[in-house]
């Protein structure tokens, strides 16, 4: 058990046999997914121009955790489902920062909506 954001969450290791794993939190009182990490990533910070002076690299590589956090659990067509979330990107998903968090909200569900074949084309 670990607590995320407050919450006492359930912890479950998940494995392919791949060698990739990834590891999902659900929240203790209500079972609902609330977190998946995947690990961590480290990335380099682009080389500026060459000199031959003494620079310090100790802050040149980042770690960076990667996640994707879900929130305000609300029922749909009598299933529970996430209207937040969360999540961590790097480059080259974005270009002016090496780490970044989006945040979104989803504003409508539609279950069983019949989607034109055209849209696939």
């Amino acid at each position: 058990m670990k607590k995320i954001k407050d919450r006492q969450t359930y912890v479950v290791d998940m494995k392919w046999s791949k060698g990739l794993s990834a590891r999902l939190y659900f929240d203790a009182a209500t079972f609902m997914w609330v977190r998946t990490d995947y690990g961590k990533a480290h990335i380099s910070k682009p080389m500026g121009q060459f000199t031959n002076a003494a620079v310090p690299h100790g802050e040149d590589e980042l770690s960076v955790d990667f996640y994707f956090e879900t929130s305000d659990f609300r029922t749909v067509d009598g299933v529970k489902l996430p209207f937040k979330f969360e999540q961590v990107v790097t480059y080259p998903i974005i270009q002016l920062k090496q780490v970044a968090t989006v945040s979104g909200t989803i504003v409508e569900y539609r279950h069983n909506v019949t989607i034109d074949p055209k849209m696939f084309k």
